[in-house]
């Protein structure tokens, strides 16, 4: 199996995207105030440095023993078991929220892992050349938006700029990277599926910076729309500026554009993550013992999502401290056993 360096660029953009989108601004208002811009560039810019630290050895894994390659298996698999509930969880209710009032969010979160069982069954190239098609998705959904709210922004929310904070400056940019890039740095794993691996880094650079202009248009837009204070207090503060926006008649639902933009790529990167879990381990297996562990993932999955599936209002706090922390932890264990590949390979 292989992936072009498009395809490869676009599920590292998914990856990268999902829907933290909906929650973001509230997350740099927690630590940052009207200042979180200033921590998301910080946050791009650490993403940018640690990308040079991963040996590029990792992306030729198949070559190393069985022991580095379990050991780096095993803490991919756990990080990205974290990210997949956490993504799968706040997407089904988000959906159930605001489209399907009266529905149980367990319903929702069975359809959502039915999709991804479903999607799952084709290769990962199939999946690449989805991710191609519907990579102009999220641009232009941003695109749109911000030429719609541009003439209801006021620019001094962003004012005034406090700098001569430097601790909590740190410490916000450090939880922007934990939750928001280190998903990267798991779905680099599918680098080795490249033809010239050599080229892994730069296309991940290539990717952040976009995906680092999103994050900051998001961000910007809502707090000159919403201000700090209401920003604070919605449940999704970019969708919540989005139903008040009303300019173009023939787009009066601009909402529903995010939406799909939000569910498209949350799809995609919940595929990714179950391909990362259930096949980057690099030993083969028949096509049937694919499938049936795939279910049976997704089976393990749903048990763990349901059980801490909780109202957004208890997730967001967890998700700023005890989930920061978590974060932190497997991103320097993972970072940490990253370096294992560069131990030398026995021919």
């Amino acid at each position: 199996m292989k992936l072009t360096e498009r395809q490869f660029k676009c599920l590292l953009y998914f990856s990268f995207l999902g829907s933290k989108v909906l929650y973001f601004p509230k997350l740099t208002i927690h630590y940052l105030d009207q200042n979180g811009w200033i921590g998301i560039l910080l946050a791009g810019v650490l993403a940018s440095v640690l990308i040079f630290i991963i040996p590029k050895q990792l992306f030729q894994l198949s070559a190393a023993g069985p022991i580095i390659r379990l050991l780096i298996y095993v803490v991919v698999v756990i990080f990205t078991l974290l990210l997949f509930i956490l993504e799968v969880i706040i997407l089904s209710q988000f959906i159930t929220l605001h489209y399907l009032m009266g529905t149980p969010t367990r319903v929702m979160l069975i359809v959502m892992l039915v999709v991804v069982l479903l999607l799952s069954r084709y290769k990962l190239e199939h999946v690449g050349r989805t991710a191609e098609v519907l990579q102009f998705l999220p641009t232009l959904s941003v695109i749109i938006i911000f030429l719609m709210a541009f003439m209801h922004l006021d620019f001094q929310t962003l004012m005034p700029l406090y700098l001569n904070e430097p601790m909590n400056l740190i410490k916000g940019s450090g939880v922007f990277f934990f939750i928001v890039f280190a998903d990267g740095f798991v779905t680099l794993r599918l680098g080795e599926y490249l033809n010239d691996t050599s080229r892994v880094r730069t296309l991940y650079l290539q990717t952040l910076l976009k995906v680092l202009l999103i994050y900051l248009t998001v961000t910007v837009i809502t707090l000159m729309f919403l201000g700090a204070a209401l920003t604070k207090i919605s449940t999704y503060p970019f969708f919540h500026m989005l139903m008040n926006i009303h300019w173009f008649r023939i787009i009066e639902r601009i909402e529903t554009i995010f939406s799909l933009f939000i569910i498209v790529t949350s799809v995609i990167k919940l595929t990714v993550f179950l391909f990362l879990i259930c096949h980057s381990h690099g030993f083969k297996h028949t096509e049937r013992f694919q499938h049936i562990s795939r279910f049976i993932v997704l089976l393990g999955l749903f048990y763990l999502s349901d059980y801490f599936l909780k109202p957004p209002i208890v997730i967001y706090p967890w998700l700023y401290d005890t989930g920061a922390l978590i974060f932190l932890v497997l991103t320097l264990v993972l970072l940490l056993v990253y370096q294992l590949a560069r131990v030398k390979y026995k021919k």
